[in-house]
């Protein structure tokens, strides 16, 4: 029961994520065009960059969440090899 309740809820907070995407799509239509120092990128509607930017940030924060949990994976499987415990005498 739980389960499904929260699959709803994760549903419905998809749904409702997606549809603001697609009205914040429809309102930034217009193209842009980026400049970084002496670079100009080729025009673009303003979705798309805010959709490349967003994709951007959300891979280089997954990126640094894996490297402090592979971290805490390695600091606790040299803990669980400190402990006396099921090894066999070799």
């Amino acid at each position: 029961m739980l389960r499904a309740l929260a699959v709803l809820t994760y549903g419905g907070v998809a749904l409702l994520l997606l549809l603001l995407g697609v009205l914040l799509g429809m309102d930034n239509s217009e193209d842009v065009s980026l400049t970084v120092l002496t670079w100009v990128s080729p025009p673009a509607p303003l979705f798309f960059w805010l959709c490349l930017f967003f994709l951007a940030g959300l891979l280089l924060g997954y990126a640094v969440a894996g490297v402090g949990t592979l971290r805490a994976r390695l600091a606790l499987r040299k803990l669980a090899r400190s402990l006396p415990g099921d090894r066999e005498p070799s």
